[in-house]
C-alpha cells in the first residue's frame, strides 16, 4: 500500500497502528480492523496537507505535479 498512497513504509505502519488503536477504542474488535484500513488514507491525507503547508501559498506548481511524469507518448513542451 505504500506505493499507492506514496507513503514511507514507516508512516504506513504508524497510520495502521494509530487507526487500529482509535478504532478499537471506539467500536471494539471490528473497529480495530476498520480503523487500521481507514488509517492509511488518513495518513496520506495528512502527508499531502503537510507538504502543501510547507510549500507555502506562493509555491510554483510544475506540470509533473498536476499530470504526473511525462511519458514517451506525450509531446514535448515548446
Amino acid at each position: 500500500m505504500s506505493r499507492t498512497v506514496q507513503l514511507n513504509p514507516f508512516w504506513v505502519l504508524l497510520a495502521v497502528l494509530v487507526g487500529a488503536t482509535l478504532g478499537g477504542r471506539i467500536a471494539g474488535g471490528l473497529g480495530t480492523f476498520v480503523g487500521a484500513l481507514v488509517g492509511i488514507p488518513f495518513g496520506g491525507a495528512i502527508q499531502v496537507i503537510t507538504r502543501e503547508l510547507r510549500r507555502g501559498p506562493d509555491a510554483v506548481v510544475s506540470s509533473s505535479d498536476l499530470h504526473g511524469p511525462l511519458t514517451a507518448t506525450d509531446p514535448p513542451d515548446i
